[in-house]
């Protein structure tokens, strides 16, 4: 324990399927000991009293911590004044065990992948997302105009830096051809096609996606002609929801009118099941080249992708075979969330909006005692809440639903002494959220695991800001 403890604190090599193991053990151990906090909902706050389970020296310590002050303690560790020892072997434990979040600022990270040097070409340099993405008009200074038409910065932010990535894949194994599974209204598509001359497939499930993906790419179309110039054929967009009964030979099939030869296989936050399709499709198939996957949505994989016996958690073969703690819904799902996005809103004092947490509870205890049934409904949201009274949000929030709240249960005198441990609420919720990296790190590793013990190059490359881009890992493998 003893040497995994240093490994992991100066740092481990992703290329040893060892010590890959090693952490994953570790991140196991970890969770296991708060395996009750993970699966913690915080609407469930006031009703299953979770406040009283966290350590007797937290509950006593952390009410006097502000939200500036706990920001700063768990990004940096600063602290001037003493702290529980539990809580600070707490946070240790949470960040050396997690997957390093901070972006590259450029690939030379790759060259192990690829066996060889970057050449001055293949090696992107990346600014801050601040000197990328310009104030003013909130746009990416290196992209053209034609690509920026319609994308949001963070989209913006992240088709650029995936581009070079693939750009990268592509010259290392001499192929241009791409798949965009998941590729929704085709912005990054349409950057490979026309800014980085791949030629490129995509298959999305939703039609209206696909639709939109069309229209986009008749304007750019339109706005090259206007520059005298004689734009390319488009990517090709075949609508296809990816299921455990789509094999490697249909992707084929799907894919022949374009590129009959080798390509690579890219998914720009994939959701649930469709990153461990990717997996396998790579294994599978020895026209894949690379694969360059950033996932998301983690509580969506389902317990039977690609066969009963190849679940979407976990795939590779240790973890499946290992007893680690079960990763439910609960605890993939707080995966998702970046604590990088939500420490900025404590440290910019934007605390007040956090009362949702404790909204949120509030009314689950109400909704409880009217009818048990209705325990974790799905509510209306309901925009800037906190800056509403209690029993305003309550009523907003179950508009839709065939409900009468009683206005005097939503005064109680109970109820008030909910809404005052607001702050109780939403420091419970950060306490939570610091095994999100923790989480997510397994997941990640059980599939960068899939990949090594089947003998293939890959690693993760933390590639985007993760304040823009919660899910900034990316999973890069390649066939040399």
């Amino acid at each position: 324990m003893i040497t995994l403890f240093v490994l992991l604190s100066i740092g481990m090599n992703l290329a040893d399927n060892e010590e890959i193991i090693w952490r994953i053990q570790f991140c196991f151990r970890i969770l296991e000991q708060y395996y009750w906090l993970i699966n913690a909902y915080t609407l469930d706050f006031f009703s299953c009293d979770h406040w009283s389970k966290l350590p007797w020296s937290w509950q006593k310590f952390l009410p006097s911590v502000g939200p500036v002050e706990l920001s700063r303690w768990i990004e940096s560790g600063e602290q001037r004044r003493v702290w529980p020892l539990s809580l600070l072997c707490y946070r240790r434990l949470t960040r050396i065990s997690s997957l390093d979040r901070k972006p590259v600022s450029n690939l030379e990270s790759l060259e192990k992948l690829i066996g060889r040097p970057l050449s001055n070409e293949e090696n992107a340099t990346f600014e801050s997302p601040s000197e990328e993405i310009t104030s003013a008009a909130q746009q990416h200074k290196d992209l053209l105009n034609i690509f920026r038409k319609h994308v949001k910065s963070k989209k913006q932010h992240e088709i650029f830096r995936i581009g070079k990535v693939c750009t990268l894949c592509a010259s290392a194994t001499s192929c241009h051809n791409v798949l965009d599974i998941g590729s929704g209204v085709g912005h990054l598509a349409r950057f490979l096609h026309y800014g980085l001359n791949f030629t490129v497939a995509c298959l999305e499930a939703e039609s209206e996606f696909n639709s939109s993906a069309e229209r986009f790419d008749m304007d750019l179309k339109i706005a090259v002609e206007n520059m005298g110039k004689t734009p390319r054929r488009p990517p090709l967009h075949v609508v296809c929801r990816l299921t455990s009964n789509t094999d490697i030979e249909t992707l084929h099939k799907m894919t022949y009118p374009v590129f009959d030869g080798g390509f690579g296989i890219i998914g720009l936050h994939t959701c649930g099941d469709l990153v461990p399709y990717m997996l396998r499709y790579f294994a599978a198939s020895e026209k894949i080249r690379y694969l360059v996957s950033a996932g998301c949505c983690y509580m969506k994989m389902t317990s039977d992708c690609l066969g009963t016996n190849n679940p979407g958690y976990p795939v590779s073969d240790f973890v499946g075979n290992f007893k680690g703690v079960p990763l439910e819904y609960e605890s993939r799902e707080v995966a998702c969330h970046a604590l990088e996005m939500y420490l900025k809103r404590l440290n910019d004092n934007e605390v007040e909006k956090l009362k949702i947490h404790c909204y949120r509870a509030a009314l689950e205890c109400i909704l409880v005692s009217i009818d048990p049934s209705l325990k974790r409904s799905g509510l209306r949201s309901v925009k800037n809440a906190h800056c509403m009274p209690f029993n305003s949000y309550a009523m907003e929030a179950v508009k839709k639903m065939d409900i009468n709240l009683d206005k005097k249960e939503l005064q109680s005198v109970e109820t008030l002494k909910r809404l005052s441990r607001w702050q109780e609420v939403y420091k419970f919720y950060t306490i939570r959220l610091m095994l999100a990296p923790v989480i997510e790190t397994v997941i990640l590793l059980d599939r960068l695991l899939f990949l090594k013990e089947r003998g293939f190059r890959a690693t993760i490359l933390p590639l985007f800001d993760p304040v823009l881009s919660a899910r900034n890992l990316t999973i890069v493998a390649m066939k040399l």
